[in-house]
């Protein structure tokens, strides 16, 4: 089957370590001139945006408390400089990082194409990917970034492959014409 697009949803970023420069995102590179265009849902963007920065905050304050140990244990002076200095502000750093968009050439869909209607009917019918049992509220963000897909999909006639570890996402992919979805980005990889 031929595929015009790849995305990837947040957690497939996050089971790669969010490893821009290297491993399996970083593949995504080889579109960026190729047939196959990357796209990504804003959504995708700003999940990842958000888990990223809590987990630059979080390395950042180890190494902070690590710093503080250093002098409290005597393996380093108080005079001397923390383990990074200047500390970096998390978000503009994690902002920076996501640079890496734009390295690989990636399309950011808008949410504005998702319909209203379509949001309330997924969740109200009980349709992937909202289930019937668990937190609907955390389903929200996936079926907005599923919808913002299938509408970029449908205007432009294209088939897209999505990589995605979550159920719903691929759930709502059986019952779509226009999305794929494989659990790992080597598969995806390998596929096109």
């Amino acid at each position: 089957m031929k595929y015009d697009a790849i995305t990837v949803d947040a957690e497939t970023v996050e089971r790669n370590g969010f490893r821009f420069d290297g491993g399996l995102l970083a593949q995504l590179k080889q579109f960026v001139d190729g047939p196959t265009e990357v796209i990504i849902s804003i959504v995708v963007v700003s999940e990842v945006l958000k888990h990223l920065t809590e987990k630059t905050r979080s390395a950042k304050d180890g190494l902070k408390a690590a710093h503080k140990k250093a002098v409290d244990f005597g393996l380093k002076m108080h005079v001397d400089s923390p383990f990074v200095d200047p500390a970096p502000d998390e978000r503009a750093f994690t902002e920076k990082r996501l640079d890496f968009c734009k390295e690989i050439g990636a399309h950011l869909l808008a949410v504005d194409d998702v319909p209203m209607r379509d949001l309330v009917r997924l969740y109200f019918t009980q349709a992937p990917p909202f289930s019937a049992v668990g937190k609907k509220k955390a389903e929200f963000l996936d079926a907005i970034a599923l919808l913002s897909l299938e509408a970029w999909a449908e205007k432009n006639e294209k088939r897209v492959l999505a990589v995605s570890g979550d159920k719903g996402w691929a759930a709502y992919a059986e019952k779509s014409e226009r999305i794929e979805v494989v659990s790992k980005l080597s598969d995806a990889l390998t596929m096109l």
